[in-house]
């Protein structure tokens, strides 16, 4: 077999990772808890260990050979995010933008600006 790597963590991606991992009856050691992406992402290169991390944070060093995806059963992950502004502001043109890309008729709860998508 190839050599064991123990993961290197960040809080959030633990947290979704961390529901599928205990579905399946598994608690990964972690070696180290960061809390900046950029931190795993050079660790990892360093050889310290594995991570999950989103593909969208590691598009560079994936594109370089820097990093490589494992094909792993059950990944991706799927995750929910939220839209989020200020109360009783005006979007910016960029915002107001991006929010018309969103799903139409998001349930909203307008009294914290926050749409659930």
């Amino acid at each position: 077999m190839g050599t064991s790597y123990p993961p290197v963590d960040l809080p959030r991606p633990r947290i979704a990772a961390g529901g599928f991992f205990a579905a399946a009856g598994f608690a990964p050691p972690v070696r180290m808890e960061m809390g900046a992406n950029e931190a795993i992402k050079q660790a990892v290169i360093a050889g310290l260990g594995l991570s999950v991390l989103s593909r969208g944070t590691c598009r560079l060093e994936l594109a370089h050979g820097h990093l490589v995806e494992l094909d792993a059963a059950g990944f991706p992950l799927q995750r929910h995010g939220h839209v989020a502004w200020p109360g009783g502001r005006r979007l910016s043109a960029g915002a107001a933008a991006f929010r018309a890309i969103l799903p139409a008729n998001p349930p909203a709860d307008q009294a914290s600006g926050r749409v659930n998508t």
